[in-house]
């Protein structure tokens, strides 16, 4: 059982029972999120797009979408996004602002456009590109085709 405090208390105390520190984080996330993710993740998701509801028809129809894929596709929702992975992480989908929701890609090798942007530091660290979206329509064939090349890259 963890004890009560602050959560870089519960960290210090983690860590004094041997484990790393990454470790450690792990169980700290899991301890705030693991309930939700039992339930399917849901709740995970109801908190990114609370206060941007008019986003979460974008991310229904990517999800849909990204479903189609593969019957290994697996989504992962995190606290400020959720993960496609096959097992290993392909795209990812996050609400970055009120107005717009950003699709991370990891397609290496491939050059950056005007709208298929370098991904710097957004995402998990695997993601190499990233595209904003602000309204259902922004889901086209050309998004689509670098979603299922993302997907393919992965298996």
């Amino acid at each position: 059982m963890l004890p009560a405090g602050t959560h870089r208390e519960r960290h210090a105390f983690l860590v004094e029972q041997g484990l790393s520190s990454n470790h450690a984080r792990a169980v700290l996330w899991w301890a705030k999120h693991g309930a939700a993710l039992v339930d399917g993740g849901g709740e995970l998701i109801d908190r990114q797009y609370a206060g941007k509801e008019s986003l979460r028809p974008i991310y229904e129809r990517l999800a849909e979408f990204i479903g189609t894929l593969g019957e290994d596709v697996e989504a992962g929702p995190r606290g400020t996004y959720v993960s496609f992975d096959r097992p290993k992480q392909f795209a990812l989908v996050r609400p970055s602002t009120k107005t717009r929701v950003d699709v991370g890609l990891r397609l290496p090798g491939v050059a950056a456009t005007e709208r298929l942007r370098d991904a710097g530091s957004f995402g998990s660290g695997n993601i190499t590109h990233r595209v904003a979206l602000t309204s259902v329509e922004d889901i086209d064939a050309e998004l689509e085709a670098w979603l299922r090349d993302a997907y393919e890259a992965r298996g």
